[in-house]
């Protein structure tokens, strides 16, 4: 009841103010993490699961896939025990995943890999959490709903698409530059950690809205004008979760990348240079 009782007061602060809603989500989150967790058969998972967002980032999917295709089968029973998978329930009870995206993506992309190591993937269990059963809706409500709640993310390069059209399964997610951008500014320090969901998506808007990155390439030059951005002391940023009220210099939130960038650049996506 008091789950309820929250969602209700998230989705009437959302009209008030952007300030009582960001505040209002944190407290939802607090309560998703502490009610029970499910477990669920990974690769059932991936094939049924609906995305609710649009976009990928590819340099947090390389870090991971390095670090799942070196794993044992212990390491990654432990691996999948803490990546806890959060869904809504929506209608024809399908799960609408609203975090682990990045996840799931990687981990079906691996699989083969594992396989021709000589781990059997076929019993592998993930932890998910259903945090709202909204089965009973139909279509167009779910979707009205899950938008008001935050929980879904309709926006690609600057402007709103529609939600409808959001892909059916983890394999139509696309990849965009400045949503990996931010990952690495996040990964930095740069911009604090946050319970806000699509975080790393409003910080790429606001990427987008500058129009400073024009060329989609991820070197130093690059990453480091987008960690002084994030640090900025002026601008509409500073009202973003995870802004950073007293930043450090940037080469202190630079250095913190160093073995994200061997990883990055070993595989090809990273310039040093």
């Amino acid at each position: 009841m008091r789950f309820l009782v929250l969602v209700f007061i998230c989705l009437a602060s959302t009209a008030a103010s952007s300030f009582n809603h960001v505040k209002c989500t944190k407290k939802l989150m607090k309560l998703v993490k502490a009610r029970g967790n499910n477990y669920f058969n990974l690769k059932r998972l991936i094939r049924t699961v609906h995305p609710s967002q649009y976009l990928l980032g590819l340099p947090r999917i390389f870090v991971f896939r390095r670090q799942l295709k070196n794993a044992s089968l212990e390491e990654l029973q432990k691996i999948l025990k803490e990546k806890r998978v959060p869904y809504v329930l929506g209608p024809r009870k399908k799960k609408w995943i609203i975090d682990r995206h990045h996840t799931l993506f990687t981990l079906k992309s691996v699989i083969p890999d594992l396989e021709a190591k000589g781990i059997d993937t076929s019993g592998l269990e993930i932890v998910t959490n259903q945090v709202l059963d909204l089965s009973h809706l139909s279509h167009k409500e779910f979707l009205d709903k899950m938008e008001g709640l935050g929980y879904i993310y309709p926006y690609t390069a600057g402007r709103k698409r529609n939600t409808y059209h959001i892909p059916n399964n983890i394999d139509g997610l696309e990849f965009d530059f400045l949503r990996g951008l931010v990952w690495l500014v996040r990964q930095s320090g740069a911009i604090k950690k946050s319970e806000i969901p699509f975080v790393e998506f409003k910080w790429a808007e606001y990427f987008y809205s500058l129009g400073s990155f024009p060329n989609p390439v991820f070197t130093k030059e690059v990453i480091e004008r987008a960690i002084a951005l994030a640090i900025s002391p002026e601008g509409p940023h500073t009202d973003l979760p995870g802004f950073r009220i007293e930043p450090k210099e940037i080469d202190h939130y630079f250095s913190k990348l160093d073995e994200i960038l061997r990883i990055l650049e070993e595989d090809g996506l990273y310039q040093p240079n």
